[in-house]
């Protein structure tokens, strides 16, 4: 049986401690087997906790978007800083556990590289918030579900083109937390310019079903001319409607979305298709909103 021999580390000498704060460098009597340690700084938090910290990642070309970024715990084991040497650095068991960390660094390099000689130019810094709403843009422009920001193929990728992202791409929970605040976001932008309309607020809708009948949407979009007089079309909402796809479950939901964005003094005509339940739907809203027939 071949005896592990302990793995030599050269402590914090190339570490940039002002990028890590919070932690310090843990010396004791433990002997170190893992090759791990070979590419990672062994550091305690305050709380005298062992980490590993990732050296190609602090001391290479693409250092992480947070100072702290890839440190892991390892009180237990080293399972997590293995994933991260294995599939962002392509550092594995069979990598020699005495190769020098320039040498490992030339991985890192090779990406940075690799990015640079695409035939389109790629920026030189990778921007998190760009990234983020390209991914806001993806899931709510195309029809994509949100199945596919957990997917591990999806995932991988992402982490292949840039591997700084592996510890920032959000779950499928995060990604509709950031899609509700750039809603939420865009719609206090929109409402001060429909107030500053020039023209009356007009109105497009349409109710959409599943095939399986299960979900129902009513798109609603205003259109109007801005303060300076040019045509602008905004979707002002797409609720789920529930109950009965009837004149007057219809004329309630456009109603809320008027007074909502209190358009309902300056709302002007709608615009839709001729199923029969529309013109009774305009008859209700016309009533309800006390606007005079013609």
């Amino acid at each position: 049986m071949t005896q592990k021999l302990p793995v030599i580390t050269n402590g914090l000498l190339d570490c940039d401690l002002d990028r890590v704060r919070g932690y310090t460098e843990l010396r004791d009597e433990k002997v170190l087997h893992s090759y791990v340690w070979a590419f990672g700084y062994r550091v305690q938090d305050r709380k005298q906790r062992e980490h590993w910290i990732c050296r190609i990642c602090h001391t290479g070309p693409l250092k992480p978007r947070k100072p702290t970024g890839h440190c892991y715990y390892a009180g237990s084991g080293t399972s997590k800083a293995i994933q991260h040497l294995k599939s962002v650095h392509r550092v594995t068991k069979a990598t020699d556990p005495v190769t020098s960390i320039d040498e490992a660094r030339n991985l890192a390099g090779s990406i940075q590289q690799s990015i640079s000689s695409f035939p389109t130019a790629l920026p030189k810094e990778f921007d998190f918030e760009v990234f983020k709403g390209l991914i806001l843009q993806l899931f709510t422009t195309e029809q994509v579900p949100f199945s596919l920001i957990d997917a591990k193929a999806f995932r991988a990728l992402l982490v292949y083109l840039q591997p700084l992202l592996s510890d920032c791409i959000p779950t499928r929970t995060a990604l509709r937390r950031h899609i509700t605040k750039a809603y939420n976001q865009a719609r206090t932008n929109v409402e001060p310019e429909l107030h500053r309309a020039t023209s009356r607020i007009n109105l497009s809708f349409d109710l959409w079903t599943s095939l399986s009948r299960r979900l129902a949407l009513l798109g609603v979009v205003a259109h109007y001319l801005d303060a300076t007089y040019t045509t602008r079309a905004v979707l002002l909402s797409l609720p789920a409607v529930k109950g009965a796809h009837t004149a007057a479950n219809v004329a309630s939901n456009l109603s809320a979305i008027l007074r909502h964005f209190k358009l309902h003094q300056s709302f002007g005509h709608a615009i839709t298709d001729n199923a029969s339940e529309n013109e009774a739907c305009m008859n209700i809203l016309s009533a309800e909103l006390a606007i005079p027939p013609g």
